[in-house]
């Protein structure tokens, strides 16, 4: 059996193993643009800041492909053919019996804002990394569009390294995507009070100068000066290789319960995969590290013949922006059930449907919050429990003895 991983980031790692579980024989090759293999890339702002080198960023070891017997090619494939074979950009085919597509996201905005400036750049990859650290110096004018979790993440990093540093969201408040008004807000006069500055509410009209970067113009008109420009925006996933093919498409490469999409032979997984989401079980792209190595790791072990069903992805994040706990978990944007700390300041939500717990958020006052997120997994009837839940890690309850009891 001749297996074709398209991608070389966290999603192939798990289709790798998922693959070797059930097929100890079989030829596996990785095709990859990326030079450096098997990196986490939510580390690279801690590889930014000092924190880590660039060896810590691994999460397997260097031998990986060598004991798991994969050919890697450094490579883009340009187009995949009705037999599963993927054509490469210089014309070389590998064939296929069984075929992943695992080729993530690109950063939204990035081609419209960037321009071939050198200093206009993602976040996304070790070779962003490697390009920003080629511009720092002290008092350096930094402009970061995004106010989600990779923007932010960027901007702790840069922040740290003694930038001056602006913050521009489309969103009135930060994280967004995954925080409600009052714990956005928790975070935004935290990172204020480091000097950090924000546009919130704005958009971007265009970036200017050249053949570098100086300036950022806001939708309102404002000018925002700069030397350095990171695009942090979100990200859409590479559909077009299973677009051109022929495979069904909507924001993501829609794939079944086994991470197959609808051609029967090539599967899709990671921050390109749309899969089942587990709340809702309707498909959504839901681009988290440990949900693409799961997802990996099933579509292996089917691509093998080993038939395996994937849960669902379920959102959790957990984070620390400049020393202030974050986390969030499941539904966490609807109407819930609230405690709000002052000293030190935290906040903390859960949400619940017919009496289960359905998603949590909570800043600053964060401990034992990893068990609660179990508890969504596990879709635990908490019903008459929440304000033992909002208060746990106050009264020294423990909430397995909650899960316990409900």
């Amino acid at each position: 059996m001749n297996y074709v991983i398209v991608g070389g980031s966290v999603a192939a790692v798990g289709a790798i193993e998922g693959i070797r579980k059930a097929d100890r024989q079989g030829s596996i090759t990785v095709v990859s643009e990326e030079p450096y293999p098997n990196y986490s890339r939510p580390l690279i702002s801690y590889y930014l800041a000092g924190k880590i080198t660039r060896e810590g960023m691994y999460y397997r070891e260097p031998d990986f492909y060598a004991r798991n017997r994969v050919k890697v090619v450094h490579d883009r494939v340009v187009r995949i053919t009705p037999e599963h074979s993927a054509v490469l950009s210089g014309g070389q085919i590998i064939p296929a019996d069984k075929l992943l597509l695992a080729v993530g996201g690109t950063p939204l905005l990035y081609d419209r804002l960037a321009r071939n400036r050198d200093n206009v750049l993602g976040f996304y990859t070790l070779e962003d990394v490697e390009k920003i650290k080629s511009f720092l110096r002290p008092g350096l004018k930094v402009t970061v569009i995004g106010g989600g979790l990779v923007g932010l993440k960027a901007t702790e990093a840069l922040h740290r390294l003694g930038t001056s540093l602006t913050v521009v969201d489309l969103a009135t408040r930060l994280m967004s995507g995954t925080l409600d008004l009052e714990a956005g807000l928790l975070v935004e006069r935290h990172l204020r009070s480091a000097g950090i500055d924000f546009r919130l509410g704005v958009g971007v009209k265009a970036v200017e100068g050249n053949p570098l970067a100086d300036k950022v113009v806001l939708g309102s008109g404002e000018e925002l000066k700069c030397d350095l420009v990171i695009v942090a925006a979100g990200v859409t996933p590479n559909v077009d290789l299973a677009r051109n093919a022929g495979i069904v498409t909507a924001r993501g490469i829609v794939v079944d319960l086994h991470q197959e999409s609808s051609m029967p032979g090539i599967f899709a997984a990671g921050d390109v995969a749309e899969a089942r989401e587990f709340l809702s079980g309707e498909n959504q792209v839901v681009p988290r590290l440990p949900l693409a190595l799961e997802q990996g790791r099933v579509a292996g072990m089917n691509m093998a013949g080993c038939k395996t069903v994937y849960r669902g992805s379920l959102a959790v994040n957990s984070t620390s922006l400049l020393g202030l706990p974050v986390m969030s978990a499941g539904d966490s944007k609807s109407e819930g059930i609230t405690a709000v700390w002052s000293d030190p300041p935290g906040y903390r939500k859960i949400v619940m449907r017919n009496g289960v717990l359905t998603g949590l958020i909570a800043v600053g006052r964060v401990e034992r919050i990893g068990i609660i997120a179990d508890l969504i997994r596990k879709r635990t009837l908490i019903s008459g429990l929440e304000a033992k839940l909002l208060a746990a890690e106050v009264n020294g309850i423990d909430i397995r003895d909650i899960a316990k009891g409900a």
